[in-house]
């Protein structure tokens, strides 16, 4: 008897390495469920509280994207500057499209809502330079408050024929830019 009762507690101890394995790797699998949970609960507020400071929803409401008739530019990961009192700067947030009704803009956090900003709604266009070394277009929106986007000087082209003349920063650098890009600037 005492030999088969030693027999029982050795393959007990052979079986419960195996339970604590399998517990372990619950406990692992439960414990990567809640570090997601916690992450996507973290995005969704996140972007949440970038809609709300940018007003991005009246913006969709606004200027909704309904239909776009692509031009061809396509700029990733350009900056958006929102204002009311403090200036919100957002750097590498926006896809920016060039369209043959105005500018496709996705936020990086309202994806589901993209604007279409009417070549008409540009308030101004014009050159800014960043670090001395590299030039960029700094589009405004005519809108409440202060909305401005970022795009390369490549989006000159479409620019300088889409946009009024008058909301076209009349500065010789940014005009000769545009007459390199595209041509002569519409009067």
């Amino acid at each position: 008897m005492l030999n088969h009762m030693s027999s029982m507690i050795a393959a007990a101890d052979v079986v419960a390495p195996h339970h604590h394995y399998a517990l372990m790797v619950a406990g692992i699998i439960f414990g990567c469920l809640i570090v997601w949970a916690l992450v996507l609960t973290f995005w969704w507020g996140v972007n949440a509280l970038l809609k709300r400071q940018t007003d991005w929803d009246d913006l969709a409401q606004r200027f909704p994207a309904e239909e776009v008739h692509k031009l061809g530019g396509r700029y990733k990961r350009r900056d958006g500057f929102f204002g009311r009192g403090r200036r919100l700067a957002l750097k590498g947030m926006f896809l920016i499209e060039l369209a043959q009704e105005g500018v496709l803009v996705t936020a990086s956090f309202a994806r589901p809502a993209p604007i279409l900003i009417p070549w008409s709604a540009i308030r101004h266009v014009s050159e800014t330079r960043l670090g001395g070394m590299y030039s960029a277009v700094l589009m405004s929106v005519k809108y409440d408050r202060e909305v401005k986007f970022h795009l390369p000087d490549e989006a000159l082209a479409a620019m300088g024929q889409k946009v009024p003349a008058e909301h076209l920063d009349q500065s010789p650098s940014l005009v000769g830019l545009i007459k390199s890009r595209s041509g002569p600037v519409h009067s």
